[in-house]
């Protein structure tokens, strides 16, 4: 079920975040992905941000291997429709990554981008490009991750050059795809 809120987001109600739209900060995001574990939590910030949070019962090292290593990737990338053709990680500042996932009925699509800061076990930062571009622009992505008690939060922080490219990466099924790659990496991490 998807639900359009008054700025254009439209997420579905499994996955929205309970804090008010356009003000979230990454602590509260992370306070709710404690709460409510395997769960994937996303909200807007601002015109041009998308915050995602979700807890895993794994080390921070472990989920930033599961980033950066392209053979770890390729086990929870992708989709139940798209499969990973090609994966190619880099993880040092100006190193690039690049994934290319393809279908059945042989359509691929592909996202890369260029590393700017990585800090290992703990956070990195990075440009992103979609091919083929389904939003416009080059988007912001930066990953920390928060070790508590046995468990790491990932907090991602997606950066958008418009109102509009974050508006049409609302309203797309973004959200289905990513809570299912990230079940994937949570089973993969139980192992």
């Amino acid at each position: 079920m998807s639900v359009k809120a008054g700025s254009g987001e439209a997420w579905t109600s499994k996955t929205r975040s309970r804090i008010p739209a356009d003000r979230p900060s990454l602590d509260e995001m992370a306070a709710e992905a404690r709460a409510r574990p395997g769960t994937l939590r996303l909200a807007p910030r601002g015109d041009q941000e998308i915050l995602i949070a979700r807890a895993f019962a794994a080390p921070a090292t472990a989920l930033f291997r599961a980033w950066t290593d392209a053979a770890v990737a390729r086990q929870w990338l992708g989709g139940p429709d798209f499969a990973i053709l090609e994966a190619a990680v880099d993880p040092v500042p100006g190193g690039a990554y690049r994934y290319v996932l393809g279908d059945r009925q042989g359509r691929v699509m592909s996202w890369g981008g260029t590393f700017t800061a990585v800090e290992p076990g703990r956070a990195l930062r990075a440009t992103e490009w979609s091919d083929p571009a389904w939003y416009p622009g080059e988007t912001r992505l930066a990953l920390e991750l928060r070790e508590a008690a046995g468990e790491t939060v990932a907090l991602l922080t997606l950066g958008y050059e418009s109102f509009t490219a974050r508006t049409q990466v609302l309203r797309s099924p973004m959200d289905h795809g990513l809570a299912a790659a990230f079940d994937r990496l949570a089973a993969l991490l139980a192992r």
